[in-house]
Formats: structure tokens, sequence, C-alpha cells
């Protein structure tokens, strides 16, 4: 009620909660930050259905306030998938005087809901967590990393993949009914390139320092000996090289191989600048072996198949010290190899990881299939 008796409520929209995401200091169209506010999202919703254990059956509404700017945001076709209804943004669309809703679901820096514009509604769960770095579950700037993973992220990952279509891998494709016959698949790489952002930086006056520091000036002679170090590698018999860019349809292709076929190694690459979100999704989902300099793209790495991939993270001297990748790749279960590199990167280091990550993975399999024919 308002100080002079009246409600402060006239009118409740449809029934259903909402929950309330803001960033008001960091881009909101920076793919890890969004990763960081998706993981964030899936916290409140675990945190409230504990506290409200009713709010799981109810129909749910997410709410940007007017930190979170909607305006040229990449992944609006994500934000668009959850909930009951589309979200909405209170800059472009605010509720009318005097509307409230039933509950509010808040992750905020603190547990004051004073100003928040869905202080009057009639439940408000605040879900205070201490400072934002403390409420984000990928600390990034710290004085040592840490290789612990996380049921919360790796549910976030699993939950946001289901958005797009993909299943757990386990689920991808049919088990073989034989138990002598080994669980082994195609290994498919994944390069996240910035050339084509670094291009339109440079002929829209975008450059900076920080863009700069990250330009490799070798890329076409990185992506050449990649491919030459996967064919030299399958040179055994064991694999074979497969040119996924000349034949993007086999990205998906994640049959279960017999004992003793050669596993196919796929390699192509990728710029997000020029691709759309579904687009981005579909080759980060069917990754194996996913490669990026440090930057927002590895943000993407949120849909890699929880616990069966391996992230490579190029890193020059100017971000060491950064953990953001290396956290959300340990968290999800990942493997994780980083490569210092400079803008001339040395092709032979990077090649040199990759073969050992094969090595690691045909070897693997090797070991698994041998143990199920034994009965081990």
């Amino acid at each position: 009620m308002r100080g002079d008796g009246g409600p402060y409520c006239s009118a409740y929209p449809s029934a259903g909660s909402v929950e309330s995401v803001n960033r008001c200091c960091e881009p909101s169209d920076a793919r890890f930050h969004v990763a960081e506010d998706l993981i964030t999202t899936v916290v409140t919703l675990l945190l409230a259905a504990r506290n409200a254990p009713d709010l799981i059956e109810d129909r749910i509404q997410v709410v940007f306030s007017e930190g979170f700017g909607m305006d040229q945001n990449h992944f609006t076709p994500l934000w668009d998938r959850m909930g009951a209804w589309a979200p909405r943004r209170l800059s472009l669309d605010p509720w009318g005087k005097g509307v409230c809703r039933e509950s509010v679901m808040l992750l905020r820096a603190d547990d004051s809901v004073q100003c928040d514009p869905f202080s009057r509604g009639r439940r408000i769960l605040p879900l205070g967590l201490g400072r934002f770095e403390q409420v984000s579950l990928i600390i990034g700037q710290s004085d040592d990393s840490f290789k612990c993973a996380s049921s919360i992220t790796w549910a976030a990952s699993h939950y946001y993949r289901h958005l797009f279509g993909l299943p757990p891998l386990s689920l991808s494709a049919p088990s073989s009914s034989d138990p002598s016959i080994p669980q082994r698949r195609p290994i498919n790489i994944l390069w996240l390139s910035r050339a084509k952002l670094d291009a339109y930086a440079l002929k829209h006056d975008d450059w900076s320092k920080w863009r700069g520091v990250r330009h490799l000036v070798n890329e076409p002679e990185v992506l050449e000996g990649i491919r030459e170090g996967i064919r030299d590698f399958c040179g055994t018999g064991a694999c074979h090289y497969e040119d996924a860019l000349e034949n993007p349809e086999s990205w998906t292709d994640n049959a279960i191989l017999g004992a003793n076929d050669s596993v196919p190694i796929r390699f192509t690459s990728i710029d997000p600048t020029v691709h759309a979100l579904e687009t981005q999704v579909h080759y980060v989902g069917h990754t194996s072996v996913l490669i990026s300099l440090h930057g927002g793209a590895l943000g993407l790495s949120l849909f890699l198949p929880p616990g069966h991939a391996t992230m490579i993270e190029l890193q020059v001297k100017e971000v060491s010290g950064n953990f953001h990748f290396e956290h959300m790749a340990y968290e999800m279960g990942h493997v994780y190899e980083q490569v210092r590199i400079t803008r001339r990167v040395d092709v032979d280091s990077v090649v040199r990881t990759i073969r050992e990550q094969l090595e690691r993975l045909v070897g693997q399999e090797k070991i698994e299939a041998q143990e199920k024919i034994e009965g081990v």
C-alpha cells in the first residue's frame, strides 16, 4: 500500500515471473560477457527454485533493465529462446505506471531492491552474492588459475546447447549394440579467426591498441601449417584428413566408427564476425578441439560438448594473467592448453600443441577400444 492508503499496483500482467538481467558497466554484446550473463542467469534460476520451489512450475520472462543495451546485440537470437515470452527491454518497452509482477528474481551486487523497477511486485527474491566478480563464476583476474569442474557451468552449457538443438554427445549418435565395437568418433578441429573483424575495424576507423596487439600478421600461414600438420600426423593410416571448409556438411557427421575404421580428423575456420549466431553455435557445438587467440569469441566455448572437448588458447604477453577462458574450460570439464605467441605466430609451436592433443585423443580411443574388446 502507498502512504496515502492507495494500492501500488493497479494491474498485474499475465501470470508469470520475471528474471531481471542488469549489466550497467560492461558491453552487453561482447561474447565473453554474454557467456558470464548466461551462466549467472542459470544461477539465478537455481537459487530462485531453491528459495521458492513453486517457481519451478511457473512461466518466466527475462527482462533487461536500463543498463543492458540490446541495440545491435549479436546475441538477441539466444536470449529470444529463453523463457515463455521473448525478452522485454525496458528502455524500449516499459511497463505502464502501476503495473507489477507476481515474482521478481534479482541477481545483484547486494540485496537492495529499493531502486529496482520491479520492486513493487508482490514477491521479491533478491539473490545478492556480493561484488560482481564474485557473482560471475568465471573469475578472470587473479594471482593463479584453478582447475576445478563446476556442475553449474556444466549444466548451463547443456541447457544453452539444448536451446539450439544440440543434445549431449552420448545421445547425438546411436550406440552400437555390439559391445566389442569401441565408441570412436570423428575429431573436429575449429579455428576462430579475427581476420575479418580486424579488416572491418581498419576500414571503419575502429582500430585500437588493444586490437592491434592481438592482430596476427601470418594467419594464412598458421592455417596452412595446421592443415599440413594434420596430414602429416595421419600419415601412419590411423586417421585421415578431411577439409571441412570444402565439405562443410561433414562437420555434423558424428557417427560412431568401427573398430578398424580410420578416424576422420576434420579442420575448418570461421570468423564469428560474418556468421549468424546460429551458425557459430552450429560449428562450436560439434567441435572437438577449439583454437583461438584470446578474445571474446572464446565465450562461444560455452557451446562445446561438456566434458568432451579441448581448448587451445593463443595468448600474447599483453593478456598474461587473464584466466577467463582457462577457468571456463576447466569448469566445463575440458582439456585446456595455452600457447604463448607474438603477432607473428610460431607455426611450429601451434602445430606441435595440436599434434600432442591428437596423439592423446587418438591414443585414448585405441586404449578404450582395446579395453572394451577385452571386457575391462
